[in-house]
């Protein structure tokens, strides 16, 4: 190859670099949403990985991340990082317990993870709150789930017997829910504060 056609070449390689640079250096304005909290930012480089990397956003495989790390970068692009937390479930009445990490955001799919799930009629709690199984919890901290299992009770009023299904803790709050109201006359055993523990 002569030298009049390496000039070219050559200076189309350099005109490529320079192209290369100053894309790889042009920032981009993107929007941050770290476990719920929205931020935006102007990032350099190429893919949504870079851009966390730029942005000091830690992530982990147990992390949910929106779109992926492989994604190329566009201006404007909305970014989501959810990061995985500790869970501890504890199953009321029998006191079962089960640990996990997660980034899932309801009580339902918390759950599945354990190899649960949410019966008709069980009774959630998310680090004290009552919750639903499809309700978005808070992201980010660890979490406290409490199931209270419902549980099966026969009644027996004036001779008749019937049963109701609950996750109260007592039986006169299962009474009370199953719309079942006490006269100051009526007579009721065991107690109304009797806790209900299962069979």
């Amino acid at each position: 190859m002569n030298r009049k056609k390496i000039i070219p070449f050559a200076i189309l390689g350099v005109l490529l670099a320079a192209a290369l640079i100053l894309f790889l250096g042009r920032q981009r304005q993107v929007t941050l949403i770290i476990d719920g909290q929205a931020q935006s930012a102007r990032v350099r480089g190429l893919t949504v990985g870079g851009a966390l990397r730029q942005a000091g956003v830690q992530v982990s495989p147990q992390d949910l991340l929106e779109p992926g790390k492989a994604t190329w970068l566009v201006n404007g692009m909305a970014i989501s990082v959810t990061h995985a937390r500790g869970v501890s479930i504890t199953l009321l009445p029998d006191g079962g317990e089960r640990q996990l990490v997660s980034a899932s955001q309801t009580a339902g799919q918390l759950l599945a993870e354990a190899g649960l799930e949410a019966g008709a009629g069980d009774r959630l709690w998310a680090n004290g709150a009552t919750v639903t199984p499809d309700q978005a919890l808070p992201a980010g901290k660890p979490l406290a789930l409490v199931v209270r299992r419902a549980q099966t009770v026969t009644l027996t009023i004036d001779s008749e017997t019937r049963q109701i299904t609950s996750g109260a803790s007592t039986l006169g709050e299962a009474l009370a829910e199953a719309g079942i109201l006490m006269e100051p006359a009526d007579r009721l055993s065991p107690a109304a504060d009797t806790p209900l523990e299962g069979p």
